[in-house]
């Protein structure tokens, strides 16, 4: 594989990519909330530019607001934006109420709103100068879902042009919402919840400490009802819970940072992954069930096997899933080509691991390269799935 971006904080100022269409619509994207960027998109070439920050750092939206205006300053005038109106098409996140979105409706123009794993799709695509379709493995924080749940575990079919859900993360309840990536002994309790349909678990030793039995017994409750809890697939929660069991229960500011403290600690498990079993009925997406996981990693918990070693296995166990399950689908669509994608693939453990095992199948995997494999490319990947909505409504007229 190609050399690749790893950190947000390596990147210049602006990553420019080569892109199709250049007759195409301009486009000026906003974004996510977590590893902020803006992007431009016109006369065949995509100009990325990060801002370094998340959305909920001081200052940190007026700093998009700015990165944007730079971008587009001298275009706005320009033809060749929305609906011949000579501003540039609007895209963002399909969450209007991200800070990023936000922004992005302030300002004037036709507005495309973008699913944010639909984008990391696109953006990798892009990257590699590919057209697609492509089956994309998107494992990453949270992203709101047309079925209106919090999505993140995702087999996609698709392009920038659309796609659609071939598979899934086992869902779990995401308790007290958007709190759980701070306090990920919640995503424990959701998960061991899940593990024991719906019984209510005992406190873990390791969180036993830090958590009161009051606390706990809340979550469960909270859990088992669904009140204020949403249905999630996010992968990045997944990681969270194991974290939370293995005893990361420090302070946590940003999200993701249980799960990327449990990837410094994995040790290297070929051949000794932890089972997530495929699901597979009828015509229905494969549900990568995760449950089997999480209790063999408790399990192993309690015998007193370290946390490097469980920590490696349920990587592996990710890997091994994931990779089986693209290739099922690929297979079934005739398709060659999968893309890796996401948040989770910041562990480049996981993601040389996974590419591996779908190279091994005969697929070719696609991973981020210029830009990381984290949110700071979802300007991209919606400023090209805006521009191709766009071409089908002209198409359409």
């Amino acid at each position: 594989m190609r050399r690749r971006a790893s950190r947000r904080e390596e990147l210049p100022r602006r990553v420019e990519i080569p892109v199709p269409a250049a007759n195409g619509p301009t486009v000026l994207a906003f974004g996510a909330d977590l590893d902020s960027s803006a992007c431009l998109l016109a006369e065949g070439r995509a100009l990325v530019a990060p801002t370094g920050a998340d959305l909920d750092g001081p200052g940190a939206v007026d700093a998009l607001r700015e990165v944007a205006a730079d971008l587009s300053a001298g275009v706005d005038g320009a033809p060749g934006g929305a609906r011949g109106s000579g501003l540039p098409l609007i895209a963002h996140d399909s969450d209007a109420q991200l800070r990023a979105s936000v922004c992005a409706l302030e300002r004037d123009g036709a507005h495309v709103g973008v699913q944010h794993h639909h984008a990391h799709l696109a953006a990798t695509l892009a990257e590699h100068g590919e057209n697609g379709p492509a089956v994309g493995v998107i494992l990453d924080g949270p992203g709101l879902g047309p079925d209106g749940t919090v999505w993140g575990g995702e087999l996609l079919v698709g392009d920038a042009g659309g796609y659609e859900r071939a598979g899934l993360l086992f869902p779990v309840r995401l308790p007290g919402g958007d709190v759980a990536h701070l306090q990920p002994w919640r995503m424990a309790c959701a998960w061991l919840t899940a593990a024991t349909d719906g019984e209510p678990p005992s406190i873990p030793v390791r969180l036993a400490a830090t958590v009161s039995p009051v606390s706990w017994a809340a979550v469960c409750e909270q859990t088992r009802l669904g009140v204020a809890s949403p249905l999630t697939t996010c992968a990045m929660r997944l990681l969270d819970a194991a974290a939370a069991l293995c005893g990361i229960v420090a302070p946590l500011g940003r999200d993701g940072d249980a799960a990327r403290l449990l990837a410094l600690e994995a040790l290297p498990q070929p051949e000794r992954a932890y089972e997530m079993p495929l699901v597979e009925e009828g015509d229905a997406p494969i549900l990568v069930d995760a449950r089997p996981a999480l209790r063999a990693l408790l399990a192993d918990l309690r015998r007193g096997v370290e946390m490097g070693e469980v920590s490696g296995r349920l990587r592996e166990g990710f890997a091994v899933a994931f990779a089986t399950a693209s290739a099922r689908i690929a297979a079934d669509r005739g398709i060659g080509v999968v893309v890796l994608a996401g948040r989770c693939f910041e562990d480049e453990v996981l993601l040389e691991r996974t590419a591996t095992l779908v190279a091994e199948a005969g697929l070719r995997p696609l991973t981020p390269l210029a830009l990381p494999a984290g949110d700071v490319a979802v300007s991209l990947g919606q400023a090209l799935v805006a521009a191709r909505s766009a071409g089908r409504r002209v198409a359409d007229s």
